[in-house]
């Protein structure tokens, strides 16, 4: 059996403590220096991961840039045509023009549509009297195909009534249509005009979704830890 003096104890008792204290700094040393090591390694696993999101943003961005560029370049092409309100107009007048008149030459009096209804019915009245003279009928044959042509020339005498009927209102019409060609432009200057409206509206609309768009990727950028 061992006996520790007083003394002794005393010693023991100091070595004891200095153990303890050097292995709880070594500990304390070791676990700040992992948390170190933590602390350093976070902000660039952040900074790659942002960084890989920013790539893809700016990637989609470009793209809808473009696209938008797209839009203001079309918008700009259809305004320069369309909102020139008087070239409109005469545009719409001349294409009218280039309709009616022709029309109106065919409908007139004594004009193309008068002369066909003139020769539809002269061919029936010819063909009727040349069989007066025809050798090669019979006299039953002739007064059979007379009274067919009679009642041919008959037809057509009242289909020719009917077509000049038309004819005259027709013309009337494309007359009334031909007095109102100015009104016809301006209202065709009108309607361009309201394309015009839609098609600022909807590249306002455009600018509107790319500000927030861009607005996001900015955000990105101010975010702690970039």
């Amino acid at each position: 059996m061992y006996y520790v003096t007083s003394g002794g104890l005393s010693r023991l008792l100091a070595r004891v403590c200095g153990v303890l204290s050097i292995s709880t700094i070594v500990a304390l040393a070791a676990q700040v220096s992992v948390g170190h090591a933590a602390n350093n390694a976070s902000p660039s696993v952040n900074a790659a991961s942002q960084a890989e999101e920013f790539a893809q943003q700016k990637a989609g961005l470009i793209n809808r840039l473009k696209e938008l560029q797209s839009k203001i370049d079309g918008a700009s092409r259809a305004i320069e045509s369309q909102a020139n309100a008087a070239e409109v107009a005469r545009d719409a007048i001349e294409e009218l023009r280039e309709v009616v008149s022709p029309l109106l030459a065919a409908v007139a009096d004594n004009g193309e549509v008068s002369q066909l209804g003139v020769r539809a019915l002269k061919n029936a009245v010819d063909r009727k009297q040349a069989l007066a003279n025809d050798p090669q009928l019979t006299d039953e044959q002739r007064q059979i195909l007379t009274r067919d042509w009679e009642l041919r020339i008959q037809a057509t005498t009242d289909a020719v009534g009917e077509l000049e009927r038309e004819r005259i209102k027709f013309h009337q019409l494309m007359l009334y249509l031909q007095n109102q060609e100015h009104f016809i432009g301006e209202l065709e200057a009108i309607k361009k005009q309201d394309e015009v409206i839609k098609t600022i509206k909807d590249l306002a609309k455009a600018l509107g979704d790319m500000s927030v768009d861009v607005n996001n990727i900015i955000t990105s950028l101010t975010r702690p830890g970039v």
